[in-house]
């Protein structure tokens, strides 16, 4: 087997004009804009941890197997 042979097997995928797929697929959808903590302004930054800090100072309901059971079915 040549080395040519193997490029078959990983060969890009093309679309009918013989494109690249990957590349056609790349332009027709732009990355989503990073919103990771670090990305966001200050003030998303301290609403987002005050909203995290509001949520898990909530107590939990408490929940019997059966209210549990219900939820997984």
């Amino acid at each position: 087997m040549a080395c040519g042979d193997m490029d078959d097997d990983l060969a890009v995928p093309r679309n009918e004009a013989g494109i690249d797929a990957r590349a056609h697929l790349a332009q027709e959808m732009p990355p989503e804009p990073d919103r990771t903590r670090r990305a966001m302004q200050p003030a998303e930054r301290l609403a987002m941890s005050r909203a995290v800090r509001a949520l898990q100072s909530e107590p939990l309901p408490p929940m019997s197997l059966d209210d549990i059971r219900e939820g997984l079915a």
